[in-house]
């Protein structure tokens, strides 16, 4: 009787793997996840609720600085254009000493204002020829009073340059004076009744104390506050020594010009929340980073607590759990015992009584139900692996008949030196329906080479019938063409299944050297020699291998009874080989489904020596062929005849 021993080795429960702990853990793992779910809702809901607080407040804080810095910004292009129509006044034109009593006036008037500088092209008019630019700052509670033109060519510096020749007004980008202040200024180009820029105004602000009250506007502990210009340089940073000097990251520059509302930087214990304001006048933005623990430090703590008390609550469950389940799971323990003496053939075990109708009741009826069906299965399995056996005895009985069919002693004629031939057949399954034959009839040698339709023992039955047909026909020497239509005519009547054979039929004269071939719908062969001439149909010994393309193709034999077949006459001369093969060889397909083809059997034929005999030639095709298919599968059987004319 088959024996399910060998399938349960080592039946005895591993208490690891103790179907009780499984449940066990099951139970606590679904508690968990629930726990979990309900501990990161209350965390996530927690931390979103706070980190929207967060949010509100800091973007109160920086619009209220934005808001300040616009509200300055503002004063400073209102206090420009009212400065315009002084400029224009007979007041600047009285004396040149008049520009420092207008400035100083501007300067106390706006006490935010750090400098006045007016570049004027021609100051002819107001007492000074050629260029002229006052320029007034303040010193501590005094003012300076210098005339730039005196310096140097004002005219080519962006602040004169770009307004002057745009006569659009505009906000400098921010720089730093040598005595360290650093300096934004505003520029208004005046334009003349000609349409000529008369003068450019430029009213520097100092942003040096700006820099500093930005700093004090940090709402959380670990906070920084940024101010970076169109640019992307630092006007305001805690770092005093990268204002001016440090750019801003690229993805900070990309963030401050985005629609985005904040963004995320760094990770783990270092990420933190980064938020803007564009300051409007002068499209700089403001930036402002929180710390991520500022932000939800409180929710953390509150975390740690449940996280304490669920794990209280499991370990309670898990008592719990392991007494319930054990008295649960004590009939599993004696159906576990019954199913392994099944395993070992013994179908006469008594199984645990249950009385209550539930599922372990139903596992009974199933167990009981198991055991009739695995004594009349194991019956039916050995009756049919006696069969299996059987089958494939008598398979390989077909295969041994089927082999010894064909030719398998070379040379075949060892009397006959001026010929050598040699073939092999490799079927892809137990039995196969290639063929190869060939007969010789005193000086007159005919051969041939075949590939049934089909797979297996349909195949295998054909070929023997072909190859016997072949062997009878060639016996009465008649030519290729009419060996084939014998064999058409025989194979085609009653041949209901559809089957044919392609076939390459030869007829070979060894003391002329005359070939004729039939070609019954196969695969073309391969020479060394070439047929130059196709009117007088010469061989050229020892010329490069290649098929044979002028030979003419019929229908398979078995498709058409009473087809007329045509052959083709040609002459060899010594050194002269002729290759027949079947699909087999060059459809071979690897595992990366690329076939072998006709090339790579020519370019193995053309990697040997040109004296290489029939038999060297065979088995390297064959070892190539093997090897391009490696592991893959084969699908075709592998068929090669060579001949070779030593000498005539």
């Amino acid at each position: 009787m088959f024996n399910f021993g060998a399938a349960f080795i080592n039946m005895t429960v591993n208490p690891r793997h103790s179907f009780k702990l499984k449940l066990c853990v099951n139970v606590l793992c679904a508690s968990l996840i629930a726990f979990f779910l309900i501990l990161s809702g209350s965390l996530y809901f927690t931390t979103r609720e706070i980190r929207d607080s967060v949010s509100n407040i800091v973007t109160s804080k920086l619009q209220m600085a934005t808001k300040a810095l616009d509200g300055m910004l503002n004063g400073m292009k209102v206090a420009s254009d009212n400065l315009i129509g002084v400029i224009n006044s007979p007041l600047m034109r009285y004396e040149f000493k008049n520009a420092d009593v207008v400035g100083q006036t501007f300067l106390e008037s706006n006490r935010h204002i750090q400098g006045l500088c007016i570049g004027y092209e021609d100051g002819t008019i107001y007492g000074h020829p050629g260029p002229w630019c006052p320029y007034l700052m303040r010193s501590g509670d005094s003012y300076i009073f210098i005339d730039l033109a005196e310096k140097k060519d004002f005219r080519a510096s962006e602040w004169y340059k770009t307004p002057a020749e745009s006569r659009m007004s505009g906000w400098s980008e921010p720089f730093m004076e040598s005595n360290g202040t650093m300096i934004v200024s505003y520029n208004v180009p005046v334009i003349g009744d000609d349409g000529r820029t008369e003068c450019v105004v430029a009213v520097d602000q100092n942003l040096n104390a700006l820099s500093d009250s930005l700093q004090t506007l940090r709402p959380y502990e670990g906070s920084a506050l940024y101010l970076i210009d169109r640019e992307g340089r630092y006007i305001a940073h805690p770092d005093h020594d990268s204002v001016l000097e440090v750019k801003a990251p690229d993805s900070i520059v990309a963030f401050a010009m985005s629609d985005v509302r904040y963004i995320t930087e760094g990770t783990g214990k270092e990420k933190s929340y980064m938020f803007k304001s564009p300051v409007s006048e002068t499209g700089w933005t403001v930036l402002l980073s929180v710390p991520e623990s500022a932000m939800v430090g409180r929710s953390q703590k509150m975390m740690k607590v449940m996280l304490v008390n669920m794990l209280i609550g499991l370990l309670l469950l898990l008592a719990g759990s392991l007494f319930v389940i054990n008295r649960l799971t004590k009939p599993l323990e004696k159906f576990a015992a019954a199913a392994r003496q099944i395993s070992h053939g013994d179908f006469d075990v008594d199984l645990p009584v249950i009385k209550d109708r539930n599922e372990l009741y139903d596992l009974r009826v199933a167990l009981a139900s198991m055991k009739v069906s695995l004594d009349e299965y194991i019956s039916k399995l050995e009756d049919t692996s006696r069969k299996k056996a059987s089958i494939e005895r008598e398979l390989d009985i077909a295969r041994a008949i089927q082999m010894a069919m064909v030719p398998k002693i070379f040379p075949p004629y060892p009397e006959r030196d001026n010929l050598d031939i040699f073939a092999s057949l490799t079927p892809a399954q137990a039995v196969g329906g290639d063929l190869y034959d060939f007969v010789l009839l005193e000086d007159k040698f005919f051969f041939c080479i075949g590939d049934v339709s089909g797979k297996g023992v349909p195949a295998s039955l054909l070929m023997a019938i072909t190859r016997t047909l072949f062997r009878n026909t060639a016996s009465v020497d008649k030519t290729p063409s009419q060996i084939a239509r014998i064999l058409n005519d025989a194979i085609a009547d009653g041949n209901e299944m559809g089957m044919f054979v392609t076939m390459m039929i030869c007829s070979y004269d060894l003391v002329s050297g005359e070939l004729k071939i039939c070609n019954c719908g196969h695969n073309l062969p391969v020479t060394n020699g070439s047929i130059v001439d196709p009117v007088s149909m010469k061989a050229v010994p020892d010329a490069e291998y290649h098929l044979i393309n002028h030979i003419p193709t019929n229908i398979a034999v078995g498709v058409v009874p009473g087809f007329e077949y045509r052959d083709v006459t040609m002459n060899i001369t010594p050194g002269c080989m002729l290759l027949l093969y079947t699909d087999g060889v060059t459809e071979a397909e690897n595992a990366r489904h690329d076939l072998f083809e006709e090339s790579r059997m020519i370019s193995c034929l053309k990697s040997m020596p040109k004296d290489s005999t029939s038999r060297e030639i065979v088995e390297k095709l064959v070892n190539d062929v093997n090897g391009f298919v490696g592991d893959a599968q084969r699908s075709d059987d592998i068929t090669l005849l060579c001949l070779r004319c030593n000498h005539l």
